[in-house]
């Protein structure tokens, strides 16, 4: 069954209301460009964006260096949505309305901003230079974080990279991304090992190959969770007013639940002790929601955001994660 927006609106005054916004959203994207102001000032990064195939919403790219027996340089780039998206703008209500965008078959079928966007001048497409925050940060050999730098970027994806595609370059030692993705195939495996993780990797002297049980989505994901830890960590050392996702070990529902919170409970799932989403601003409200406020701290512009609203964008996000939940229920409940 095909999700539909009507889903999610229960009144005829309700869908008249999100069809009007969605027009009044739909306008302003198309309105956007990208000029050259909105790149004065930033430098280039390097990174791959890889992603699902066929995905068309790109989001995050990474870059990693094994610094020989220094630890690693990880670089992870973000689609700058909040330097675009202004706060109170049409997209920006129609992004809290809808809260994720919600996808089928790997494609977003409803996105939480329109598509120019969200797949065009905000995602990160191969050869066009896109806005990006960059996430830098050095690690020790033993992992601990030394260093963190948050800075506006550009990046320019050199080539659309599947997850498949990308598990071959890290195999195939004639590819020229073959170094950076074994450097972030062993970080990976670190990581993962210090999170108490199973990981499922085979070694053959240096290199580093996937077993059967393991893929590129590791890889990525676990460089995301790296970088959501440290977008916690700048939020807590400045004491922003960030949305966390924490887990709790109490059980609700028979399985540890997870929700966003406008304070610092931890993440039982991922074995962290804070956990801030930043990494998916394109897909995720929240997301862009961090983004602003830390945008807005390292200008030293004052942050409007007290915890009352905090607690009630936590609570609208909570919200709309349960009822997406309940009708893929109901229509996995259909289909069968």
């Amino acid at each position: 069954m095909a999700i539909r927006e009507q889903d999610y609106t229960r009144t005829p005054y309700q869908q008249e209301w999100l069809s009007s916004l969605q027009i009044s959203a739909e306008l302003e994207a198309s309105r956007i460009r990208l000029t050259p102001e909105h790149f004065a000032g930033r430098r280039f990064v390097p990174g791959l964006a890889i992603d699902p195939e066929g995905a068309k919403d790109r989001d995050d790219a990474i870059w990693v260096d094994e610094r020989d027996d220094r630890g690693f340089r990880v670089q992870v780039s973000i689609a700058d949505v909040a330097e675009i998206v202004e706060a109170g703008s049409a997209i920006d209500k129609l992004a809290r309305f809808r809260g994720f965008s919600q996808y089928q078959n790997g494609r977003a079928v409803i996105p939480m901003i329109p598509r120019t966007l969200s797949e065009d001048v905000l995602s990160l497409v191969a050869g066009k230079d896109r806005l990006t925050m960059t996430v830098d940060m050095m690690l020790s050999p033993s992992l601990q974080l030394e260093e963190l730098r948050i800075d506006p970027t550009v990046f320019r994806s050199p080539e659309d990279i599947s997850y498949g595609r990308a598990a071959k370059m890290l195999n195939d030692s004639s590819s020229k991304y073959h170094d950076m993705l074994q450097d972030a195939a062993r970080l990976t495996m670190m990581l993962q090992a210090q999170r108490g993780g199973s990981p499922h990797w085979e070694r053959f002297g240096e290199q580093v190959v996937f077993s059967r049980n393991h893929t590129m989505h590791d890889v990525v994901g676990e460089l995301m969770i790296l970088t959501n830890n440290a977008l916690a960590l700048y939020g807590r050392t400045h004491n922003l007013p960030l949305l966390y996702r924490n887990h709790h070990p109490q059980e609700q529902g028979g399985v540890p639940y997870a929700y966003y919170a406008g304070d610092n409970r931890g993440h039982y799932g991922l074995n962290l002790s804070e956990y801030a989403p930043g990494s998916s601003p394109i897909r995720r409200v929240n997301d862009l929601h961090d983004w602003r406020v830390i945008k807005h701290h390292r200008a030293g512009r004052p942050i409007f955001f007290g915890q009352d609203e905090l607690d009630a964008l936590a609570s609208d996000l909570n919200g709309i994660e349960r009822e997406m939940k309940l009708r893929e229920k109901g229509r996995r409940t259909k289909a069968s």
